[in-house]
């Protein structure tokens, strides 16, 4: 069996091509990433812009066809935080069915805390049995924990990168008390968390906790396979945060390993990042650059495996 599975996120179109054996064995065929900005202006107006329809039905095309080639039977797509945030959601779905043949079905925010969970642990290798993962998105950050692979508490926070930068970091380098009024934010939203156990392994994944690893190392080309279980210190973090925060976009668009247009919005996912690990007083992090989509394709598996 051969599926691919898009994640339709607040700033990334993210989409996983998987190949199932007779066996149960997995093998990952591609994966492809996207920065599709489909929440901008959804915090401020809770409508996806007119233009987003289009730039989001072209990449929804080229990935579609991207499936088809590497033998795809079915193409499971989803949306989160941007597209339930969105008045026009219905309109955007239909849009996107008539115009590429995709159909996207709605994540909850828990949810997508447990499917992120899933996800980021998938081949990757851990020390212990306690985990907890975040995933700092566009527009929500989810936080859930589990033992053995088996979640047992997961949350959907109302905070991301896309909605904190728009709402504070508009200007960079921001203001001393624009950068006290994101922090502020951040640390409300991570407080309605649950406790975490003083010695969990935490595993962080999506744009944030990538890029920031690859700042960290100097990668110049995005290495998924290198990148994934690099540990992510707190003294590292506040530095590049620290950094960010008195560089104009243009300089942080410059960075070896960052993205162009996720500059603008690195420094409030840093924000987030920071303060996440600094309430549950981590020491380090570990990067995955696996997340949601891969929780939804072991689902989908485990699905067909029922029937």
């Amino acid at each position: 069996m051969i599926f691919s599975v898009i994640d339709i996120g607040t700033n990334t179109i993210l989409m996983a091509t998987l190949a199932v054996d007779a066996g149960g064995g997995i093998t990952i065929l591609g994966d492809e990433h996207e920065i599709a900005r489909l929440g901008k202006g959804v915090d401020a107006t809770r409508r996806i812009l007119p233009e987003t329809f289009d730039r989001v039905a072209g990449y929804l095309s080229r990935y579609r066809a991207v499936a088809e080639r590497l033998g795809a039977e079915r193409i499971v797509a989803f949306g989160t935080s941007a597209l339930r945030d969105a008045n026009n959601r219905e309109d955007f779905i239909r849009a996107m069915r008539e115009r590429t043949g995709i159909e996207i079905t709605l994540l909850s925010g828990s949810e997508e805390a447990e499917l992120t969970y899933r996800g980021a642990l998938f081949k990757l290798d851990m020390v212990g049995s306690a985990h907890a993962v975040i995933d700092i998105g566009g527009g929500s950050t989810e936080i859930a924990a589990g033992v053995d692979g088996r979640l047992k508490d997961a949350i959907s926070l109302d905070i991301g990168a896309v909605r904190i930068s728009e709402r504070f970091l508009s200007t960079l380098p921001p203001s001393a008390d624009a950068v006290r009024s994101a922090r502020e934010m951040a640390r409300r939203a991570i407080g309605r968390a649950f406790e975490l156990p003083a010695d969990i392994d935490v595993v962080g994944v999506a744009g944030t906790v990538t890029t920031f690893g690859a700042i960290l190392t100097g990668m110049r080309r995005f290495d998924a396979e290198e990148l994934n279980g690099l540990r992510l210190p707190i003294a590292e973090v506040s530095r590049i945060v620290a950094e960010l925060l008195a560089m104009p976009v243009e300089r942080i668009a410059s960075i070896p390993g960052v993205h162009p247009d996720r500059a603008d919005l690195l420094p409030g996912g840093g924000i987030i990042l920071e303060e996440f690990m600094r309430h549950y007083d981590l020491p380090a992090i570990t990067v995955s650059t696996r997340g949601v989509r891969y929780g939804v394709a072991l689902r989908e598996i485990g699905s067909a495996g029922r029937e």
